[in-house]
């Protein structure tokens, strides 16, 4: 089992997540993907990062963020900052032939995405971006009801995500309200969570219509750099303009002649993260709310007319990640759980990268993720896997949105290992990469086995959107 050494940027909210995924990550899955080290972690100034390092485990820190990206030593660049420092430290990265994690959204815009997507596309870099909630037990169980045909043909899905930390006229000015810094406000911010869950769970958008409003015009400026997210009031000091959305409505085509539509707010008074979705079919219907995370509401028309009704099914050993999780049924999923299924699904193909790393010079950069034949792993086949996308219930293969080399033999190898279906948003591009498990042999039938659950048990990876 390989190290992989990650530099964290940025020691806030997101920091402390992806903090407590990489320490707890072995924890829950095991025999793990990889063992993460946290071996620095860069913030605003020295005395944020030496804090900072101190409370997340990390063995140093730096004020410059440059530094990561320069050091050989880093495998892993992790980005949880403020949006208008994705591109700039994603693009470094990758020209330097660091692994990427980026938290969501991706860029303020489509066209820093797509820099971002061009600087990675070409160099067979792990690269992904952080949609967690896709990764609650009960919304992969929603996708393979949907992949069994439990529910029949979609017919329409309804999402929404709404908060209500914002509502307050007196919450200060965070950077989530400054187009600047953030790019766009509870579309970007919360939306893309919803359109991620309904990409992965009814399949891509063909044409959409929104309408966008601003409710508060300017806050009270906020003091100091951290966000205080609707937990502190401004008073009557100087205020700030606000010049992104707080509130987005959609209606929504798909590619597959369903209809839908999202709507997102942080000015809903009483709710705190509201997120949910109500799936109709024409053989059943599915109703998730992730306040109520361990559920998942079901109703199927083949119930007798005397027991139809929404039933509740609570996730646990049974259901997707159950085997790494908890060992009795709604004994509590939490915000860290998703966060820790994430790096799971993640970290396969660091896994790989990192293999490649006992037989290179500390400083070479990685032009491949293709592992030597000498690894404990199987030897990759590296085939693309086009944009055809597998989730990691074991449900059948989504067709590919464009033209691959995707073939029915692949499919059944990605189902088998767990691939999980790609993160995705708003015109922000995608890449897919495929590896495939080859024969090898195994010295003994009870090696073989082993080498074989193992192989099963590895999630693949997901893409950055």
């Amino acid at each position: 089992m390989q190290n992989l050494n990650v530099g964290l940027i940025g020691g806030g909210f997101m920091g402390k997540a992806h903090s407590l995924a990489y320490a707890a990550m072995p924890m829950f899955f095991w025999p793990a993907p990889a063992l993460p080290v946290r071996k620095v972690i860069a913030e605003a100034n020295e005395d944020l990062a030496s804090e900072a390092a101190r409370r997340f485990g990390f063995e140093k820190s730096t004020s410059d963020w440059r530094s990561i990206i320069d050091d050989p030593d880093i495998h892993v660049v992790d980005i949880a900052t403020p949006n208008h420092l994705h591109a700039e430290i994603a693009i470094a990265a990758a020209e330097a032939g660091k692994h990427i994690i980026c938290e969501k959204p991706l860029a303020r815009t489509g066209e820093e995405s797509k820099a971002m997507y061009d600087a990675v596309k070409d160099k067979n870099l792990v690269h992904m971006v952080a949609f967690n909630y896709r990764r609650t037990p009960a919304v992969a169980l929603a996708k393979k009801y949907i992949e069994e045909g439990a529910i029949g043909r979609i017919l329409s899905f309804r999402g929404t995500y709404l908060q209500d930390w914002s509502a307050d006229p007196n919450s200060p000015l965070s950077w989530r309200f400054q187009k600047s810094i953030a790019g766009s406000g509870a579309l970007g911010d919360i939306a893309t969570h919803v359109i991620d869950m309904a990409r992965y769970l009814v399949g891509e958008f063909s044409a959409v219509n929104a309408v966008l409003s601003t409710w508060i015009p300017e806050r009270p400026l906020q003091s100091g750099g951290a966000d205080a997210l609707g937990t502190v009031r401004g008073g009557e000091g100087p205020r700030g303009q606000v010049d992104v959305d707080d509130e987005v409505m959609t209606m929504i085509r798909f590619a597959n002649g369903a209809v839908g539509s999202v709507e997102a707010t942080r000015n809903a008074y009483g709710r705190n993260n509201y997120i949910t979705f109500e799936i109709h079919g024409t053989e059943g219907s599915i109703v998730f709310n992730y306040e109520r995370r361990d559920e998942l509401q079901v109703c199927f028309a083949s119930d007798p007319g005397d027991r139809r009704g929404f039933r509740t099914v609570y996730t646990g050993p049974a259901h997707p990640y159950g085997d790494g999780l908890w060992p009795i049924p709604a004994l509590g999923i939490g915000y860290g759980e998703t966060k820790i299924i994430e790096l799971t699904t993640s970290s396969r193909p660091l896994q790989k990268a990192a293999v490649s790393a006992r037989v290179l010079p500390t400083d070479t950069r990685w032009p491949s993720l293709t592992t030597q034949s000498s690894s404990p792993l199987r030897r990759n086949r590296g085939s693309r896997f086009s944009r055809s996308t597998v989730d990691q219930t074991g449900g059948a293969a989504v067709p590919p949105l464009r033209p691959g080399t995707g073939t029915a033999e692949d499919a059944q190898i990605a189902r088998d290992n767990c691939q999980p279906r790609r993160s995705a948003s708003l015109a922000n591009a995608s890449v897919y990469r495929k590896t495939r498990a080859g024969s090898g042999a195994s010295g003994s039938t009870r090696q073989a086995a082993v080498s074989e659950q193992k192989r099963r048990r590895m999630p693949r990876i997901h893409g950055l959107r």
